[in-house]
């Protein structure tokens, strides 16, 4: 196939509105651009994430794509994916990312939907907790020698990926920054995301932690329901569902389950966990299944 940069195209994983993504083999040097250990071992694979043209042309983007990229680089935790590398130089703009064996959560989900099979309670929150230790870690990052804070603002069932041996990583850190600073967004193109938006990004307001955890609430109540939280056959119907929510009560779950559900959806932000720490405290308190990585494993094995 192809070259990228660098980087030789073996085969393309999926395509969707911003990007396409290949399995590739990497230089066998060091990707880094901050003397970090990082490095791409010769014939190994890595992820490349091809940014569409529409958007690798338009200046606005490309700008704060850099930034952002810069900033997903300096993440270095066992659940986020790393990434290695970035040009925005090339026709079109890419990432260099860590390669997951695996599938993303949104396939997990809608195999196990179609097979009738319920997510196992213990792999619901063994997921969430692996994503929860991912945002703990971006709430505190030194980024050019700043302390900053980041937030993620698009969680949802395709950026968190398991894989085969039942690992959790938490993907695309900054993109959907990026991808909110092109005027092509502001005509519309955060259509298929409706459903995992916040009341406060519904209303343009302002993000931060809680948000990511609202968005990690979400996935947390579809993996438990098999459904997701708002619903509707249009637009207008989910962004009301939105800004007025259902009950998130589970019948089938304990009292303090759904107490811990009914805070990560508040609608208000003061009424939410205010960060990923107050969230895990509160978490450990809960009686819940175990669910190991082999367990997670043997439960994916057995599913897709």
């Amino acid at each position: 196939m192809a070259q990228c940069g660098k980087y030789r195209l073996l085969y393309k994983i999926a395509q969707g509105g911003m990007a396409e993504i290949f399995a590739a083999e990497g230089p066998g040097e060091s990707v880094s651009d901050g003397g970090a250990a990082d490095s791409i071992a010769e014939g190994g694979l890595i992820c490349i994430k091809q940014i569409r043209r529409e958007f690798s042309d338009d200046p606005e983007f490309l700008q704060m794509f850099e930034q952002e990229a810069r900033i997903a680089m300096s993440l270095a935790h066992p659940n986020i994916v790393r990434v290695f590398d970035f040009e925005t130089g090339a026709d079109p703009c890419f990432l260099a990312m860590e390669f997951v064996d695996g599938w993303d959560l949104k396939k997990i989900l809608t195999t196990a939907r179609d097979a009738g099979i319920m997510v196992p309670i213990g792999f619901a929150f063994k997921v969430f907790r692996d994503v929860l230790a991912a945002l703990h870690e971006a709430s505190s990052v030194m980024v050019d020698g700043v302390q900053r804070t980041i937030v993620h603002r698009d969680i949802s069932p395709h950026n968190i990926l398991v894989s085969r041996a039942g690992q959790v990583k938490l993907t695309d850190f900054g993109i959907a920054r990026a991808r909110g600073s092109s005027r092509m967004t502001r005509t519309g193109v955060i259509k298929g995301k409706l459903t995992y938006l916040s009341p406060e990004q519904a209303t343009g307001g302002e993000v931060g932690p809680s948000t990511d955890l609202y968005g990690l609430g979400l996935v947390l109540y579809e993996m438990l329901t098999a459904e997701r939280f708002h619903r509707g056959v249009s637009e207008g119907e989910i962004l009301a569902s939105v800004m007025n929510p259902p009950s998130c009560e589970i019948p089938w779950l304990s009292a303090e389950i759904n107490g811990f559900l009914n805070r990560l959806l508040a609608v208000r932000v003061e009424h939410r966990f205010a960060s990923a720490a107050d969230a895990a405290a509160s978490l450990a308190e809960l009686a819940l299944p175990p669910c190991s990585i082999s367990d997670a494993g043997l439960f994916l094995y057995g599913l897709i």
